[in-house]
């Protein structure tokens, strides 16, 4: 879990306390205004002002699941595609062959561990 999944997440854990804590304070701004500390002129805007946040913060969480569907069904594609090279459809993927690429395994295990000509007796010095 990482990336889009993971800030998805966060945002929507802030959020939610984020939502319940405005429509609290919208509603005593609506119904007991003189109950809060701050002075406001008119407190029927306030109360919508906060109204009006807490609909932004539900926006937030909407942005946030559609990241994480988003990211849901990019993991599900990659595996689909392993899944395909496996079985010898090496042309799928966005790039074609993605087996064989910097990084990958198959790239990872043609690659030699030290330098041609090279041997750890050289790099040793007697004391």
């Amino acid at each position: 879990m990482g990336g889009i999944d993971c800030c998805a997440r966060v945002c929507i854990g802030l959020s939610i306390p984020g939502i319940i804590f405005l429509i609290i304070i919208g509603i005593m701004f609506d119904k007991q205004g003189f109950y809060t500390s701050v002075e406001v002129d008119d407190p029927t805007a306030a109360a919508s002002e906060c109204y009006f946040a807490a609909l932004l913060y539900v926006v937030a969480i909407g942005v946030s699941l559609g990241g994480i569907c988003y990211d849901k069904n990019r993991r599900g594609m990659l595996v689909t595609t392993q899944e395909e090279l496996a079985h010898g459809d090496e042309s799928s993927g966005l790039l074609g062959r993605e087996d064989s690429g910097y990084g990958s395994l198959t790239y990872l295990s043609q690659m030699p561990l030290m330098p041609q000509g090279y041997s750890r007796s050289d790099n040793y010095v007697d004391g």
